[in-house]
């Protein structure tokens, strides 16, 4: 699934954007409110992240910058 907006871009996560999650969920404060996010967030749990969305038909989407192509959130 895939949403375009003229700045953003709501869609399915994707292996390549594991880093920009790490980077967004490797922080106590953020992992502190979500339920099945535990800090430290490594590489390894966004892929496990990203694989589970994938195979358990999870609801779970990022939002990308659209012309940074950058995930940030």
């Amino acid at each position: 699934m895939k949403l375009e907006l003229k700045r953003l871009i709501l869609r399915t996560p994707r292996l390549s954007d594991s880093k920009d999650i790490v980077e967004a969920l490797n922080n106590l404060e953020v992992s502190s409110h979500l339920y099945e996010i535990k800090y430290p967030f490594t590489k390894t749990n966004a892929i496990r992240f990203i694989e589970k969305n994938r195979t358990k038909r999870k609801n779970y989407f990022v939002i990308e910058l659209k012309e940074e192509k950058k995930v940030i959130g």
